[in-house]
């Protein structure tokens, strides 16, 4: 290979690198965050139905 393709080859990396690593973590703290929003929800269906949670029980 000649250093012009190496060069192409390392800046391609270098953007999927930079491109997928932000979206990666992105979508990892949009999924944590949709399940924090899940399980206020279901307390607070549990809360409103008269259902007792754990930490109720303590």
């Amino acid at each position: 290979m000649s250093t012009m393709s190496l060069d192409a080859v390392q800046l391609a990396l270098l953007i999927l690198v930079a491109v997928v690593t932000p979206v990666i973590c992105l979508g990892g703290v949009g999924l944590a965050y949709r399940a924090q929003e899940r399980a206020a929800a279901k307390k607070q269906a549990e809360r409103s139905h008269g259902v007792r949670t754990t930490s109720e029980e303590e």
